[in-house]
């Protein structure tokens, strides 16, 4: 075997080394990316925070800085009250062992009285500013709940012939509004078919049963309700606009900002018309129009004052 020159066998030795070089480099630049980008993704990780924690966040900020003002502002209330009563203590005590003359005291006590009406008047201004604060602060936060409309509204099919239409389902959607979820809420339904419509004294009475069907809402979330069967002899009176179909009922809940109050939402729906064909069970074969009624349609001291 025939042995290389020293120079070929440097050469070969160098290219050898700067081989080594390119595959530590490469694979420690590859660790790199890697690390970065396992960095990036517990980043993007960390800064994904969800939009309702960051409400539920600002709202405990909100509450926090809301308490803390009125607590202060009722301790200043309580100063400004005892300080009127030092005074007059002051008053009472100079005269009697001050030797006043009957002038002197006569207008110093005017001018504590002066003194302590505008107290008075400034501790009513900051205890009607705290109520106000927090009023405001329940409006903003508590839960607001309605009926919003009718969907789906699906056939009911004979089980032995799917080509038939019995009945309607009618779904009631019910709405949270506000920015808090709803405690302990019921919701109370009834139907009045009527040939004529309801009159001015109609006192829209429970029928039956009362079933309380119990209810969570999430903040601005609505969801569907237990659906309400009509059946197609119903249906049929209504297109012929021979009968109207009313749902009315109410609504009762309770918030997580208010705590004691209960709040009411009533509602009252007439189904006036059924366009298109109700005997055929494709979907969006028949159309269904609802109204409102003229009255028991109103939320809280709406409804107390009807």
């Amino acid at each position: 075997m025939n042995d290389l020159p020293s120079d070929e066998k440097k050469k070969d030795a160098k290219g050898e080394q700067k081989n080594n070089l390119k595959s530590f480099l490469s694979c420690c630049s590859k660790k790199k990316e890697k690390a970065n980008s396992g960095g990036n993704e517990r980043k993007n990780k960390n800064n994904s925070i969800s939009p309702i924690w960051i409400q539920a966040i600002l709202m405990a900020i909100t509450a926090i800085l809301i308490f803390f003002y009125t607590f202060f502002a009722s301790q200043q209330v309580d100063e400004m009250r005892r300080a009127n009563d030092q005074g007059w203590n002051a008053v009472v005590l100079t005269n009697i062992f001050g030797k006043k003359t009957a002038k002197e005291m006569t207008k110093q006590t005017t001018a504590m009285k002066i003194a302590s009406a505008a107290n008075e008047k400034a501790a009513g201004l900051a205890e009607k500013n705290i109520k106000t604060i927090q009023d405001q602060f329940r409006m903003e936060q508590r839960a607001f709940v309605h009926l919003n409309g009718f969907r789906p509204i699906l056939p009911i099919t004979d089980p032995k012939d799917k080509t038939k239409v019995v009945a309607y389902n009618i779904s009631p959607v019910i709405q949270n509004s506000g920015a808090t979820p709803t405690k302990n809420m019921h919701i109370h339904f009834n139907t009045f078919p009527s040939a004529q419509p309801l009159p001015d004294n109609f006192d829209y009475p429970d029928f039956g049963e009362k079933v309380l069907i119990p209810f969570f809402l999430a903040p601005h979330v609505e969801q569907e309700s237990v659906p309400i069967k009509i059946p197609m002899e119903i249906i049929t009176l209504i297109q012929n606009n021979s009968l109207h179909f009313y749902i009315y009922g109410w609504i009762r809940y309770r918030d997580r900002v208010g705590g004691k109050d209960v709040h009411s939402s009533d509602f009252c729906y007439d189904l006036s018309e059924i366009t298109g064909d109700p005997t055929n069970p494709a979907p969006g074969a028949a159309l269904f129009r609802f109204t409102g009624c003229p009255k028991h349609n109103c939320s809280d001291e709406e409804c107390e004052n009807k």
